[in-house]
């Protein structure tokens, strides 16, 4: 009964987040990107603070913000699906950044492209997660459970 104690709290304290190690250059790439996102949240913050009444501040500091958030989450190793919102999010507010500039220069074909690019992106993330989740209601339920004793 101890040794099955034991291990039911061995493989409690080590969930997937807590298990995976970063290489290196993972941790380094992440530190890079954290880096940059405070950079582009502190020059939207300047921005915004210049021009208050303008709308589209509010919306590029959020998505300067959200790209923050995913870094942090990673290196303090939140929960997966903590960094799927993030994404979710920041794609989606990247989407409207651009589709606001878009309306602004009707001319310049970038903003429309990059709208575009991110909302497909976004697209093939939501149908990914909802395949996935669809993959695994139809798995066997004995399928998903550790084989402990043979």
């Amino acid at each position: 009964m101890l040794a099955y104690a034991a291990d039911t709290i061995r493989g409690t304290a080590m969930t997937p987040a807590r298990a995976r190690r970063r290489t290196p250059l993972m941790t380094a790439a992440l530190y890079l990107l954290l880096t940059a996102g405070l950079a582009a949240a502190a020059w939207d913050i300047r921005t915004t603070v210049r021009a208050p009444g303008h709308g589209l501040n509010y919306l590029q500091l959020a998505w300067s913000l959200l790209l923050v958030a995913y870094p942090v989450s990673m290196l303090a190793r939140s929960a997966r699906h903590m960094s799927t919102l993030i994404i979710l999010s920041a794609t989606l507010a990247g989407v409207g950044v651009n589709a606001w500039n878009a309306a602004q220069s009707p001319g310049d074909w970038v903003n429309y492209f990059l709208a575009a690019l991110l909302f497909l992106l976004l697209l093939a993330m939501l149908l990914a997660s909802r395949w996935a989740r669809t993959r695994r209601a139809m798995m066997p339920h004995t399928a998903m459970m550790p084989h402990t004793a043979r």
